[in-house]
């Protein structure tokens, strides 16, 4: 009995040390150490950010961030003469010309030479010439009104005078109003036209005159 009265008396003041020993540290303020925990310390450390787990399945910075809107693209498709350029356009028939165009949108222009090869004889409709071959300054200037993703037409006023040296019935000026129509076959800088022409034929010494034209090719390479 005498044994467990002196243990019932010492646990008071063990309680009582300890106490005072915790009282202590905060007044001198003493750091916990980072070693780890023994016996005897009176927290356990604390463990560093560094030794924490990482979480398991971190989400990409990529995933939270809003996707960015894809570029808008032109759904429509593209005309026939849908912006400015230059082109070379030539054409055979009824008079073979080479001519440097140009447009701006839907207005084309082009300015060129014209030749002109008849093996009977020159004629301005009443009258024939025993020349062959004259060399004319063509040009032309048209609007194209329907113009769409293969086919533009519309009206065109084109011109020749004749610039070769020689009998009054080659000196002929001819005014040639009518329709033209370019199409696009495929995806290239390359169209495929034809015109149809009343010709009016001012000719010196001659009384004018208006004839159908013949409807030839032409071709137009932009670059």
């Amino acid at each position: 009995m005498l044994q467990y009265h002196r243990l019932f008396t010492l646990i008071p003041l063990l309680a009582a040390m300890q106490l005072s020993v915790l009282a202590h540290a905060q007044e001198e303020d003493i750091p916990v150490p980072d070693a780890p925990y023994e016996q005897g310390q009176l927290e356990p450390p604390i463990e560093p950010l560094d030794a924490m787990p990482a979480d398991p399945d971190p989400t990409p910075a990529q995933q939270l961030a809003p996707a960015a809107d894809a570029p808008e693209t032109d759904a429509r498709p593209s005309k026939v003469f849908s912006r400015g350029g230059v082109a070379l356009v030539g054409g055979i028939g009824g008079g073979s010309f080479l001519e440097l165009g140009f447009n701006a949108g839907r207005a084309l222009f082009s300015i060129g030479f014209s030749v002109r090869y008849e093996p009977a004889g020159l004629s301005n409709g009443t009258e024939h010439s025993l020349d062959t071959l004259s060399l004319a300054l063509s040009g032309s200037v048209a609007i194209m009104a329907y113009n769409r993703t293969r086919l533009a037409f519309g009206p065109e006023l084109a011109f020749t005078t004749n610039i070769t040296p020689g009998p009054a019935i080659t000196s002929a000026t001819v005014l040639l109003p009518g329709l033209a129509l370019w199409y696009k076959p495929f995806e290239a800088p390359l169209l495929i036209g034809t015109a149809l022409q009343l010709a009016l034929r001012f000719a010196r010494g001659s009384d004018p005159v208006v004839e159908t034209a013949y409807p030839g090719l032409r071709l137009r390479w932009g670059f």
